[in-house]
């Protein structure tokens, strides 16, 4: 017989993994966001990432050493967000965290920036990132 606490054990999981799997969908979208950017597209994703969106449209205007050092900035900020997703479905708290404070990070650069739409679209985000820290901490 299954005991009572497999069932509730296993939503847990679900939803630890479901705040974890934000940061694979920012960082994918933060990708085709600066795929889009860099081939002068007029449609972007609002739960990409701004600070890859600044970087690329930085880069335009400079040398291409400038060009070669902004294309490492996202890699490395899109790194953050692959990085968070893997360790986050591992049940790392740690990772939860950075990669929520990343994207909050960018969230208040959207607001600054005057981007509501898109800071609204990173607080939906946020809240099942962080949905997925209160189950992890639920489960442990």
């Amino acid at each position: 017989m299954i005991p009572q606490e497999a069932p509730q054990t296993a939503a847990l999981d679900y939803r630890v993994r479901s705040g974890a799997d934000q940061f694979y969908w920012i960082a994918g979208l933060g990708v085709a966001n600066s795929i889009l950017y860099a081939i002068n597209a007029v449609l972007f994703f609002p739960m990409g990432l701004a600070v890859t969106q600044l970087l690329t449209a930085i880069s335009r205007s400079q040398t291409l050493e400038m060009r070669a050092v902004s294309g490492l900035a996202v890699l490395v900020f899109l790194g953050i967000f692959l990085l968070s997703g893997y360790y986050a479905r591992k049940g790392e708290l740690w990772a939860f965290i950075l990669g929520g404070a990343v994207y909050l990070f960018d969230a208040v650069l959207l607001i600054i920036l005057g981007d509501w739409f898109a800071a609204a679209i990173h607080g939906f985000f946020l809240y099942y990132i962080i949905r997925g820290i209160i189950f992890l901490k639920k489960s442990e």
